[in-house]
């Protein structure tokens, strides 16, 4: 039992770190914990501790940062992939001008990331603040942007439920009247009648998944665009007003249910297309 449960954790482990998306999810959930215990350690006056956990957050943090040094490539892919968006008329032309304006803000970012963090290692002779700052408004921007993209598709299947709703309703007393009307042999349709019922059943089920899904994401941007507003210049919102176990604990949030969000997912019946 003890050999099942270790190679359990070892094939978890291993799930995390050979897939760089939930690598990055997690390593950002363990240097934010770390930023979290040197602002506990520090208010307990446990310096020496405090300090140790304050470098490993800075480690983690800049070990992230240059391992976003190759992302442009695939990001770049993935935004011309897109291009000006889904044209067969699953999305809205709004829908596709968000998602377009959103892919620009994340183009952007990791030049302008990249030149920041080379200008703080001296191999540019730039004042690295303003790019920093300018990040994270391209980072707030994209954002801001995908959480009113989650808003628009929560709508969207709502409706879609509610739809199906009405599908179930109206399928039922169909299926009663073929149940009662067995002396005329109405087997066809009550086969067509619990078909219906099945399949508008598996839609309601994956919706709610999409839905739980939905959730998740719309929780993690709302803790990373809280972390984003701090790191703005002072005057903007509560830009650099968050105390640091404050900024501590939202980052360590946003990369759980990151890391939650990246996890494979049992596959459920429906149509998954985007609103």
């Amino acid at each position: 039992m003890a050999r099942k449960h270790s190679q359990s954790w070892m094939l978890t482990f291993h799930a995390i770190v050979s897939d760089p998306m939930r690598k990055d999810k997690f390593f950002k959930m363990i240097g934010y914990l770390s930023k979290l215990l040197s602002a506990l350690m520090r208010r307990k006056s446990v310096a020496a501790l405090s300090e140790r956990f304050q470098r490993l957050s800075s480690a983690i943090s800049q070990y992230r940062v240059m391992s976003r040094l190759t992302d442009d490539v695939p990001m770049l892919l993935y935004s011309l992939s897109y291009g000006l968006g889904d044209k067969t008329g699953r999305e809205s032309p709004a829908v596709r001008l968000m998602n377009v304006f959103k892919n620009l803000c994340d183009q952007f970012y990791y030049p302008l990331e990249h030149v920041a963090w080379a200008a703080d290692l001296g191999l540019l002779r730039l004042n690295s603040v303003p790019l920093w700052y300018f990040g994270d408004m391209l980072w707030l921007t994209s954002l801001s942007i995908g959480l009113c993209l989650s808003f628009i598709k929560w709508q969207a299947m709502a409706r879609e439920r509610k739809q199906l709703a009405r599908r179930m309703r109206a399928s039922a007393p169909a299926a009663n009247v073929a149940a009662a009307a067995t002396v005329v042999c109405e087997e066809e349709e009550l086969r067509s009648a619990e078909t219906e019922r099945y399949v508008v059943s598996r839609r309601v089920a994956a919706l709610q998944a999409e839905q739980r899904t939905l959730s998740l994401r719309v929780l993690k941007d709302l803790c990373d665009a809280a972390c984003a507003v701090h790191w703005l210049p002072a005057g903007w919102l509560w830009a650099e007003a968050l105390p640091e176990e404050a900024v501590g604990a939202l980052g360590a949030a946003s990369g759980a249910l990151g890391l939650a969000l990246l996890w494979p997912q049992p596959k459920s019946g429906g149509n998954d297309d985007d609103a």
